[in-house]
C-alpha cells in the first residue's frame, strides 16, 4: 500500500510552507525526516544552514 503525502508541507524549523509540485507532491528540494510515526519536513534554506548537524544525526534541538 502506497503512503500518501500531503501536497503542502511546512518547515519544522522556520514554518515556511511548500508549493506543491506538478504531481501534488512536495518539491524534491525539501528534506523529510521520520521519528517513529511522525514525519517532519525541512525547507532548502534551513537544510543548507543545518546540513552538518543533520548528517551527524544530532537532535533537531541542536540545529
Amino acid at each position: 500500500m502506497a503512503e500518501s503525502i500531503a501536497s503542502t508541507v511546512h518547515c519544522q524549523r522556520c514554518g515556511r510552507i511548500s508549493d506543491p509540485g506538478r504531481d501534488g507532491d512536495p518539491p524534491l528540494t525539501w528534506a523529510m525526516d521520520r521519528e517513529g510515526e511522525r514525519v517532519r519536513w525541512t525547507c532548502p534554506a534551513c537544510v543548507s544552514l543545518s546540513v552538518r548537524s543533520m548528517e551527524a544525526k544530532l537532535d533537531p534541538e541542536w540545529w
